[in-house]
């Protein structure tokens, strides 16, 4: 774990400094206010749903071992064998409902965070530079790539959150084996993180000189930064998902003769019907039409309200649709959700 944590450490921190390597002064500053604003939101949203998890799921998936036999009971172990039968289909029963709560309760919550990760791709983007006019001092949103960056994490936010989930889900059952094996693959995703954070950031000044002395190439060497957080942490869930499609195969497998164990961790349920995804690219289609006419940073109050006005709506347009095509997800998370209320209290 010690060297997991040096890895982990290295990724979260790694961006600030090569910004501090590669960005001039004022862009660093304005790096650091879009990072602050970002991670304000990972730790409201994401971060109590990913020590939840981890603690719920180490229970529910919990195999308690058998105290070891004293020399008292070592001469009744034959005369209980024929006993114990009962007692072993009892278990296996029980560790099959157990693994099928938690399958179904993963992808509940995937399933959530792919409608917040629609959320913030197509809502998040046409509406930064808006807000950050109101948020941000002038100086910020005018001579800095906060902005920019900004709205770069409006995808960062949804892969950063799907890949915490799994890692906590991984953490919840991995051996060490397993945990080795993780830290060895985040020592590739940390090679995979330099290379692509310097790519972008050669990129980034490449453009900002052809642009005739244009800022830091649009802010592209602090969102290239960001896009490197994105690919090295989209690496890492991808590699979450296949270890827990395995893991609910293999523990399925050993509880069952059967062999159903493949559709324990379906991802297809794990996304949003096709509807959401339809009215989600014509609503982000209509919202960057909105943007380029009536956003903006330095764009008039009353093009701003009007702005503002079209997202609302449109987000309003997009819940109906997302209730109505939803409707029985939604009462199982609220089940959910009793439930779990219930059992604190």
């Amino acid at each position: 774990m010690t060297l997991q944590s040096v890895f982990k450490h290295f990724l979260t921190e790694g961006d600030r400094f090569l910004v501090s390597k590669f960005s001039e002064l004022e862009d660093q500053g304005g790096y650091a206010i879009a990072t602050n604003y970002g991670s304000l939101i990972a730790r409201i949203v994401f971060q109590p749903i990913e020590e939840t998890s981890r603690i719920f799921f180490s229970k529910l998936l919990s195999i308690p071992s058998a105290p070891a036999p004293s020399s008292s009971s070592t001469a009744s172990l034959t005369t209980k064998k024929n006993s114990d039968a009962p007692e072993t289909i009892a278990g296996a029963d029980e560790q099959r409902t157990r693994l099928g709560q938690a399958a179904s309760t993963s992808q509940l919550i995937l399933l959530l965070y792919t409608h917040l990760s629609l959320v913030f791709i197509v809502f998040g983007p046409p509406f930064v530079p808006t807000l950050a006019s109101f948020l941000l001092p002038r100086r910020y949103v005018l001579n800095t790539s906060a902005p920019a960056v900004l709205q770069a994490y409006c995808l960062y936010l949804p892969v950063m959150a799907l890949n915490g989930f799994l890692e906590a889900l991984m953490a919840s059952v991995a051996e060490p084996r397993d945990l080795a094996r993780q830290s060895r693959f985040m020592g590739a995703a940390s090679i995979l993180f330099v290379l692509s954070a310097v790519g972008f950031s050669r990129l980034g000044g490449e453009s900002g000189g052809a642009a005739g002395g244009a800022k830091s190439g649009g802010g592209m060497k602090e969102t290239g930064m960001v896009y490197a957080n994105v690919l090295n942490l989209g690496s890492r869930a991808i590699y979450g998902w296949f270890f827990m499609s395995a893991y609910f195969r293999r523990a399925s497998a050993a509880s069952s003769s059967s062999s159903g164990s493949a559709s324990l961790l379906d991802g297809w349920k794990c996304l949003p019907p096709r509807s959401v995804w339809l009215v989600s690219a014509v609503i982000g289609i209509i919202l960057r039409a909105s943007a380029s006419h009536y956003g903006g940073l330095v764009s008039p109050l009353a093009s701003k309200g009007t702005h503002l006005a079209i997202g609302v709506l449109h987000f309003v347009i997009w819940i109906i649709v997302c209730w109505w095509t939803e409707r029985d997800i939604i009462a199982q998370l609220v089940k959910l959700l009793r439930a779990r209320r219930a059992k604190a209290e």
